[in-house]
C-alpha cells in the first residue's frame, strides 16, 4: 500500500466521530453483498464502544473553538490542547477532582519556588 496524499494533522475525538459516522452512513447505503464486514465491525466498535462514551458525543465546533481560545494564553502545544478537548471533565466528580488536583499542583509549585529561592 502506498500513501498518495499525505496530510499530517491532529484530529479531535469529535472530528473522528464525525468522520466515522459519515463512513458508516456510506457503508449502510451499500448493498449487503458490497459491504466490508471488517470495516463495518470497526465502524461499529469505534462509534458504539469508544467514542460515544467520550465527551466527543456532546461536542460541536463552537465549543471546541471556545475552548481553544480560552486556553490560548497558556501557550499549550497542539497535543496538550487536543488532550483537553478529548478528555475534558464531564461529571461533577471529575470537575471536583480536577479542582483538587489543580490546588495540589499549585501548592507544590509554591513549595518548589520557596525552596529554590531560599538557596
Amino acid at each position: 500500500m502506498e500513501v498518495l496524499n499525505k496530510q499530517l494533522t491532529l484530529l479531535t475525538n469529535y472530528e473522528v466521530l464525525r468522520l466515522v459516522n459519515e463512513s458508516k452512513k456510506q457503508e449502510d447505503k451499500k448493498a449487503k453483498n458490497d459491504r466490508s464486514k471488517h470495516l463495518s465491525t470497526i465502524l461499529y466498535e469505534v462509534t458504539s464502544k469508544y467514542l460515544k462514551t467520550t465527551p466527543a458525543q456532546e461536542q460541536n465546533p463552537e465549543v471546541i473553538e471556545k475552548l481553544i481560545k480560552a486556553v490560548a494564553p497558556y501557550k499549550l502545544t497542539a497535543a496538550e490542547t487536543m488532550q483537553l478537548i478529548n478528555l475534558r471533565p464531564t461529571t461533577a466528580a471529575e470537575v471536583q477532582s480536577s479542582a483538587i488536583l489543580n490546588r495540589r499542583i499549585f501548592q507544590l509549585e509554591q513549595r518548589v519556588r520557596t525552596a529554590t529561592s531560599a538557596r
